[in-house]
């Protein structure tokens, strides 16, 4: 992937092109697999894309979950019903 980290604040942040971002979803999307190599551990991805606590069913290990009854928007406390994207796949 092209990008590189850098500081904001109290954070680390990647950034990155729009070009590599898509291979890295494709990459998810095939559970870690590029061609006949494994880049990422299937039991990562699985994890990644699996929700694991009952705080915010639509986020879960850094990645926004389509497809769950309910999620909260970034920063806030509201509980809303029904998926993020009701025109996406629910495995988005």
């Amino acid at each position: 992937m092209d990008g590189a980290w850098f500081d904001s604040g109290n954070n680390s942040v990647y950034g990155s092109t729009t070009g590599s971002m898509a291979l890295f979803g494709l990459l998810m999307l095939n559970k870690g697999r590029w061609e006949d190599n494994v880049i990422l551990n299937k039991n990562y991805c699985n994890a990644a894309t699996t929700t694991s606590q009952n705080i915010n069913l639509g986020y879960d290990y850094l990645w926004w979950l389509n497809g769950k009854n309910s999620y909260h928007l970034p920063q806030s406390q509201l509980q809303f019903s029904g998926i993020i994207i009701t025109s996406a796949p629910n495995y988005m």
